[in-house]
């Protein structure tokens, strides 16, 4: 009898486990013949059978490409990592030239700044110098404040034409002003004299601002001493004429009169090269102002009339416009 198990090629079904990338494993069937050689992933398997013994040989395994991708990748690593610290490394270097470069540059554009019409130097955009400029108040006779500059004009002749001075600011709304002096008793008691006159007046206070940076291409040095010496010549030529029309007595002392304006002329010319063509413009009408000023009051200790105190009063009202359009520039 024949063992039909023998004759007949007989099909089973062994289980086969794989495993899926998180370590998971499904197990599922295979059909094949057991006659028939066969391959499973690295495994070689022929002629499986229950009746007889069964051989496999296993091929060796072909995993130089990952060793070549693992060198390939550690080798791209090292050159990413090294490209990154040599960006660092020059970043920082230059970050620093460029700093020190951008410093030097600035104190170059400080110094130097730009050249002007006449040579003046005009302040650069980092041109500021820090400086010590005091807040100044005065006291300014004033006599109206006209809606348009032919109104304030009209009154500025009208004070003229009795024998005073007159003065007039554009910028402050049309406002004509009579005298002025550091002074508010000082004030209060010209207004006084002049109110029996019948021409009334009113004290009013304007304030020049402090500064402590100014748009200046020189030394903050020498716009601290201009600001300083230009308060004291101010102050004592309005207050001595101020007094002296308010009845008191005694002549002005000349010689140190004269001191104040010589120390104020060398700071006009320590000035002016820093400033740009507008504020030595500026600086030419002060002076013209001042000279008329000290002119003004020479005259009145040679014939004591009282006129002339009334033009040293003027020239100190158009002065100290002009000194609150300089410090304007200036800030």
């Amino acid at each position: 009898m024949t063992d039909l198990w023998e004759r007949t090629p007989q099909h089973r079904t062994p289980e086969v486990i794989q495993e899926d990338g998180y370590g998971r494993s499904d197990s599922y069937p295979e059909t094949y013949a057991e006659d028939e050689p066969g391959t499973f992933g690295d495994i070689s398997y022929t002629g499986l059978s229950y009746g007889g013994g069964g051989s496999y040989q296993t091929r060796r395994p072909t995993h130089w490409w990952k060793f070549a991708l693992s060198i390939a990748g550690a080798l791209g690593t090292g050159l990413l990592l090294g490209y990154a610290a040599l960006n660092f490394i020059s970043g920082v270097n230059d970050g620093g030239s460029g700093s020190n470069l951008a410093t030097v540059q600035n104190a170059n554009a400080g110094a130097n700044g730009q050249q002007a019409a006449g040579g003046a130097a005009l302040p650069s955009a980092a041109g500021r110098r820090p400086v010590a400029v005091a807040s100044q108040s005065y006291y300014l006779l004033q006599y109206g404040v006209f809606s348009t500059p032919a109104g304030a004009e009209q009154a500025q002749q009208e004070l003229l034409a009795a024998g005073l001075a007159a003065g007039a600011d554009p910028e402050g709304g049309n406002r004509v002003y009579a005298g002025v002096s550091p002074d508010r008793e000082q004030a209060k008691l010209l207004s006084s004299g002049l109110k029996h006159q019948g021409i009334e007046l009113y004290v009013r206070e304007v304030k020049l601002p402090a500064l402590e940076q100014a748009a200046f291409s020189g030394e903050g040095a020498a716009v601290d001493s201009y600001f300083a010496a230009s308060t004291e010549l101010l102050n004592e030529l309005s207050s001595l004429s101020a007094s002296l029309l308010s009845g008191a007595s005694g002549l002005p002392d000349a010689t140190a009169v004269s001191n104040l304006h010589m120390q104020w002329t060398e700071a006009v010319k320590a000035l002016e090269p820093g400033l740009s063509a507008q504020g030595q413009s500026l600086c030419a009408s002060l002076q013209k102002a001042m000279s008329q000023g000290i002119a003004a009051l020479n005259e009145y200790n040679k014939n004591q009339a009282q006129g002339l105190l009334w033009e040293v009063q003027e020239s100190m009202l158009s002065f100290l416009t002009g000194q609150k359009a300089l410090l304007s520039l200036l800030a």
